[in-house]
């Protein structure tokens, strides 16, 4: 087992990227395009320019297919800080920040076949922690704005994530555990420190039902706390 972990501290105007040759899974079908086109929408939505747009798929062309990838890319900003631990086989994860000063980020992932990107464009979005632990986890974490805040914790196998949060001072506590499947977009238009758009995620399926899978959207500054259970009630009380 591999560990790779990447710190970077500073702002920097460019790429940090590592591919280490590894004897098991690869990297998944489809997911480091999944990644670029992730990296292509961050710097479309903040009017980057197109060659600035990085091609992942070359970085990968040097080594066997069976490896993990991890990239930090930062752009047009300063005091981002990123943070990405990788133990396992075939996981991706990908932090892209820039356009903006002060974003800061931390991924681990602790297992095989995890995928994860993060894009952050505005000032101050942190994400406190993107946890990753078991196999097939997926995550694509969007934060566009200012002072969003969102931590995920994905356990067991096969849970698959899209969050997004947009404008100003959105707050996201997600844990999935086991083969959940969630889409969550936060809008909070005009948002200030005292409009605070705040959603707590429990879900959880039982292993042997089918996936749960949830669309949720909000607009506006408002408190949530879900819990999604799919499967027995008793499955459900005792991992909640």
């Amino acid at each position: 087992m591999i560990l790779q972990r990447i710190h970077v501290l500073f702002s920097i105007a460019g790429l940090v990227a590592l591919a280490a040759a590894l004897p098991a899974q690869a990297l998944q079908p489809g997911s480091v395009a999944d990644a670029q086109a992730a990296q292509h929408d961050w710097i479309t939505a903040n009017n980057g320019r197109s060659d600035q747009q990085r091609d992942l798929e070359a970085q990968l062309a040097y080594v066997d297919q069976n490896v993990n990838f991890a990239m930090i890319d930062q752009l047009e900003g300063v005091g981002n800080r990123a943070e990405l631990e990788q133990r396992g086989n075939g996981n991706l994860g990908l932090i892209a920040q820039g356009f903006g000063n002060d974003n800061s980020a931390r991924l681990v992932q602790d297992g095989d076949d995890n995928h994860a990107v993060i894009t952050q464009g505005g000032q101050r979005n942190v994400v406190t922690l993107l946890n990753q632990t078991g196999s097939g986890n997926t995550v694509k974490l969007v934060q566009q704005g200012d002072d969003n805040i969102a931590t995920v914790d994905q356990q067991g196998n096969g849970n698959q994530l899209d969050l997004r949060q947009q404008d100003s001072f959105n707050v996201a506590d997600i844990r999935q555990q086991g083969g959940t499947d969630l889409t969550i977009s936060q809008t909070n238009p005009g948002g200030n420190v005292g409009a605070v758009n705040s959603l707590t995620v429990r879900s959880y399926t039982e292993p042997g039902t089918d996936p749960l899978i949830r669309t949720m959207s909000f607009d506006g500054p408002q408190a949530r706390d879900l819990f999604l259970c799919n499967g027995s009630g008793a499955y459900c009380d005792t991992v909640r």
